[in-house]
């Protein structure tokens, strides 16, 4: 009896090789099969996996398993005030906690419409963002982007702060050779101070004829090596329906391949009105981008992508959407009107013609 198992079993394990040679072959040969692979859905073409889009916030909170420890009465509580970010204009937020050594996972609580908690990628789907904070370090900058979603959380040797005589207060990020901020920078002439744990080192000046967002750089112990005008650059996109009417309450993204470069929605300025300002705080390199509508208002249809060229400055943008969209005026037939007697014909009179000046902006200094 067992040499007939070991017979019966070597059959049926010669029969399995065979079946998996065969199926081997198979897999060779299935990619050079026509029709054998399903063509990727339109929208996974041209789009990439993008943050869904998010009205401009009003508060910011950093939050976390670490409140507790800068004197918050609980953690993971968006209305701690020691765990604010500081709005530092054109959708950028940061701030210095003082946060002891240890790990620690942190989220950012943007608060518009409806408080909305952002993970890893700026998306509320993301995981908690892991913030290791080691022995020698004075606490942690955090920053947020709502025109990108990006998230910086990362530890800090000092406290470093940039103050203006009128009243900016600006946490100054880890860079490269020492530390680095942005803002948006009033006009006039005003002083400019540095701060390194609360101690005044360094003092400059800003001088602008119009508001403008700025740059400053700091070597690690806070003298200012590098001042500048960020030259920022907005687009406009003008959305309307197929009758040419405006559609409002869309919002879009700008992207350069799988990144995000920009976003925002209609009436994140205040009025919903079909007209969405995309901002780029620091800055576009000039080169092709796509447009996309990353939100489309409930009874309306969503607009195509589209590629368009992008430069320093303002640029404009139109997008139609397609018809029987919700809200759009319906076209009714002409109403008859009974004939009218026709009118003596009088001679023209000359009239006098009225020059309109154009519409151009005269350049000159904001006082």
């Amino acid at each position: 009896m067992r040499a007939a198992v070991r017979r019966f079993r070597f059959r049926w394990t010669g029969l399995l090789h065979a079946l998996t040679a065969l199926a081997f072959l198979l897999g060779l040969l299935a990619p050079l099969t026509p029709g054998t692979l399903a063509p990727l859905p339109a929208a996974a073409q041209r789009a990439p996996a993008l943050p869904p889009p998010l009205a401009a916030p009003v508060q910011v909170a950093a939050v976390g398993d670490f409140q507790t420890a800068l004197g918050c009465p609980a953690d993971d509580d968006p209305d701690c005030h020691q765990s604010q970010l500081d709005d530092t204009g054109s959708g950028m937020w940061s701030v210095f906690l003082p946060i002891p050594p240890g790990n620690y996972r942190l989220r950012i609580v943007a608060r518009a419409d409806r408080d909305v908690s952002l993970g890893q990628g700026g998306d509320p789907d993301g995981a908690d963002i892991a913030l290791d904070m080691p022995n020698d370090a004075a606490g942690a900058y955090i920053s947020y982007d709502a025109n990108t979603g990006a998230i910086v959380a990362k530890p800090a040797a000092h406290d470093v702060e940039l103050t203006t005589d009128l009243g900016d207060r600006i946490a100054m990020g880890p860079a490269r050779r020492g530390y680095r901020a942005t803002f948006d920078a009033q006009a006039g002439t005003y002083g400019v101070q540095i701060l390194v744990d609360g101690e005044p080192v360094a003092q400059d000046q800003i001088s602008l004829d119009t508001p403008q967002r700025v740059i400053f750089e700091t070597d690690a112990s806070g003298q200012v090596t590098n001042k500048d005008i960020v030259p920022s650059a907005t687009l406009t996109v003008t959305r309307t329906g197929a009758s040419g009417a405006p559609a409002p309450g869309a919002c879009f993204a700008v992207t350069r391949g799988n990144t995000l470069v920009g976003q925002a929605c209609d009436g994140d300025d205040g009025q919903v009105d079909g007209q969405t300002r995309v901002r780029f705080p620091d800055g576009i390199e000039s080169n092709a981008y796509d447009l996309i509508e990353t939100r489309t208002p409930e009874g309306q249809s969503p607009a195509e992508p589209q590629r368009i060229d992008l430069g320093p400055g303002p640029n404009t943008a139109s997008v139609t959407a397609p018809g029987g969209q919700a809200g759009e005026p319906t076209a009714e037939p002409p109403t008859e009107r009974p004939a009218e007697p026709p009118a003596t014909a009088e001679p023209p009179t000359e009239q006098p013609a009225i020059e309109t000046p154009g519409d151009e902006t005269v350049p000159g200094r904001l006082v």
